[in-house]
């Protein structure tokens, strides 16, 4: 009987890595032309422009300049993503960051054309009359989209570390709890109701503001951080870019409030002098 030839450990098996994407000239233009989209759709949703613009109307601008930029790199992503499809290109998405960069971005975008129909539909038209209602409508498939899109992040990442798969679920959990807010007030709103209808949702809109939404942003920045720390050499810039506008975008949501109060403030205190 022959002896058993040793076994020599084999190499163990890895999948092909994904192609990285790297900044470009093309894909910074893409970032431009979304900023320039949503500062032309801001333009577009202030119909009546201020006769006498003080503070607050200087806080507007400086506001929706700012937000542009992480909005316009979410709405760049689309265009992207769009690009990739029709090229039949891999890698995109394939990392956390570029996960929360593209359905943000499919959200900004639904909602931006939404908007956009409805006050065409009000103004133009005069098909709808009231502008809660638009609100719902609008809301309603752009909440959709994200809870659809999370969702399939999360499962598309269920690899990834446990900091990861925590802060999708929680955007998840998010955006389903205001599904549910806007599912409850358009039901009562069409039925009538007094109790609570379109205007009845400051209540979850504020609770995702000042909450929901910081809460997600935050553990998205850790988990950003962990990369940081531990995966820097595996994450390309678009992951980035996605951990750093929904945390900045989320930061000046959470801050306009106290701005603008800041801005009326001082708006009185200048009134009270020069009367």
């Amino acid at each position: 009987m022959s002896e058993a030839e040793p076994i020599t450990p084999q190499p163990p098996v890895t999948l092909p890595d994904l192609p990285r994407n790297r900044l470009s000239i093309a894909q910074l233009m893409l970032w431009t032309l979304g900023s320039a989209i949503m500062l032309a759709g801001f333009r577009f949703f202030r119909q009546v422009p201020q006769q006498d613009p003080g503070p607050l109307d200087t806080v507007n601008s400086l506001y929706q300049l700012s937000i542009s930029l992480p909005l316009g790199a979410q709405l760049g992503s689309v265009l992207l993503w769009g690009w990739n499809l029709v090229a039949r290109k891999r890698g995109f998405p394939f990392q956390p960051g570029q996960w929360v960069l593209l359905v943000e971005g499919l959200a900004n975008f639904l909602g931006l054309i939404g908007y956009a129909v409805c006050i065409l539909a009000m103004n133009r038209l005069a098909l709808v009359k009231d502008r809660d209602l638009t609100y719902l409508v609008v809301q309603l498939p752009v909440l959709i989209v994200s809870v659809v899109g999370y969702s399939w992040a999360w499962w598309s990442l269920r690899r990834e570390s446990g900091i990861w798969k925590v802060a999708i679920a929680c955007l998840v959990g998010q955006q389903a709890l205001f599904l549910l807010a806007a599912f409850g007030a358009l039901r009562l709103y069409l039925s009538e109701s007094t109790v609570f209808g379109p205007a009845g949702m400051m209540g979850p809109m504020r609770l995702q503001t000042y909450c929901c939404a910081p809460a997600s942003a935050l553990l998205v920045g850790l988990a950003g951080i962990s990369d940081l720390l531990h995966r820097r050499g595996q994450r390309d810039y678009l992951h980035w870019t996605g951990v750093l506008s929904l945390v900045v975008a989320t930061l000046l949501q959470f801050l306009l409030p106290w701005i603008v109060g800041w801005a009326l403030r001082w708006q009185q205190i200048n009134s009270a002098i020069v009367l």
